[in-house]
């Protein structure tokens, strides 16, 4: 999938390189200063090549995100932590403002024997007093979301569903 990703997209560059290279803006006169024209033919050209080379750079970026996508989607797993954070808050029904991660770390947290997952701690904001909804960790690996009990030491998959 990676590989058909970085083709299209390395079309679309050729296709930009092709149409920035044909065009004939050049000041074909040879009745005037040919100093004057050779330079001014340097600068497009160079124009040219910085704006070829900075449509590579957006498109390398562009490839390496859709790649980092691709890859957490096909492992359901998560490399860094906003990526984490991002798919956490999605899972949350309506969250408006009612939710809220508090006294997170975004580094792996080994939750239980041998698993690590990013840990959020969420609250609910509209609560005064203990406003904790629990302790949530994101495995890093599977990409499934795992709520502790209370003692934090039994882990089990939780469905948010049952927030409403």
């Amino acid at each position: 999938m990676k590989k058909i990703i970085f083709l299209c997209l390395c079309m679309v560059m050729l296709c930009f390189c092709l149409t920035a290279c044909g065009d004939d803006n050049a000041n074909n006169d040879t009745t005037g200063n040919s100093e004057t024209n050779s330079t001014s033919e340097d600068g497009l050209m160079n124009d040219i090549g910085n704006d070829v080379g900075d449509a590579i750079d957006d498109v390398g970026d562009a490839v390496d995100n859709v790649a980092n996508d691709v890859g957490d989607a096909v492992t359901n797993g998560f490399e860094t932590y906003d990526d984490a954070y991002d798919h956490f808050m999605k899972q949350l029904p309506s969250n408006d403002g009612k939710y809220e991660v508090r006294n997170n770390d975004k580094d792996l947290t080994e939750y239980t024997s041998g698993r690590q997952g990013y840990h959020f701690e969420l609250h609910d904001s509209t609560l005064e007093n203990d406003s904790k909804l629990g302790d949530f960790y994101l495995d890093s690996e599977d990409g499934k979301i795992y709520h502790s009990d209370d003692n934090g030491k039994n882990y089990s998959e939780y469905d948010f569903s049952t927030m409403k």
